[in-house]
């Protein structure tokens, strides 16, 4: 069994948003040409009962013989973790098969980066989940959401959260989505790839 978590906010308000790229690659995976025909109508659905208890939507398939379990937390990002440590508990699953998908403000736009462990580097959603789970040891995939045009980090003072904050929750640019959009669709076939090797490689794309 795989668990895979992709990070991001609910509702509409936030769809499409910079810290929604987990939710967009998950979205991407489901309509995968590479994941089982058979599971050509597969959707998110809100688990109103374990493992989820309503906080998460949850898609499950089957990818010869392995057990594949998308989830969408609906808890915010900055409580992913509840959502996240529910799950992982519910089916007692190795956090070496707990896969992470996330944006990052401090990679360049549309580069991905794949770890296999390590600290949350100052993502909110990232450390919800070590802070419930208790270990940072988890696979992650992060996609790198930094639009060259704004730097995040350095539009003000450095290390200035508000600013921060909001870049995340603003939308991509027309020249960014075009990059994300391609980063998207390479994630998803990194995470195939993972799927198929049942394991992840730390690397960056």
């Amino acid at each position: 069994m795989i668990i895979i978590v992709g990070l991001g906010n609910p509702g509409k308000k936030y769809q499409g948003t910079r810290h929604n790229v987990g939710f967009m690659v998950l979205d991407k995976l489901i309509k995968h040409p590479e994941i089982d025909p058979v599971d050509s109508d597969l959707e998110f659905k809100k688990s109103a009962n374990p493992p989820a208890g309503g906080e998460a939507e949850i898609c499950e398939f089957n990818r010869e013989g392995e057990k594949i379990i998308l989830v969408k937390p609906q808890t915010f990002m900055n409580n992913s973790g509840s959502a996240v440590t529910r799950i992982a508990s519910y089916y007692n699953i190795r956090l070496k098969d707990l896969w992470i998908v996330a944006d990052d403000i401090d990679l360049p736009l549309g580069r991905i980066r794949v770890r296999l462990k390590g600290s949350s580097a100052g993502h909110k959603g990232l450390q919800s989940i070590i802070d419930t789970i208790g270990d940072s040891d988890f696979p992650r995939v992060r996609i790198g959401i930094a639009e060259a045009v704004t730097r995040p980090r350095t539009v003000s003072k450095p290390g200035d959260i508000y600013d921060a904050e909001n870049f995340v929750l603003g939308k991509f640019t027309k020249k960014g989505q075009s990059i994300i959009n391609k980063a998207t669709s390479e994630a998803a076939n990194i995470v195939v790839a993972g799927i198929k090797d049942k394991s992840l490689t730390a690397h960056t794309y």
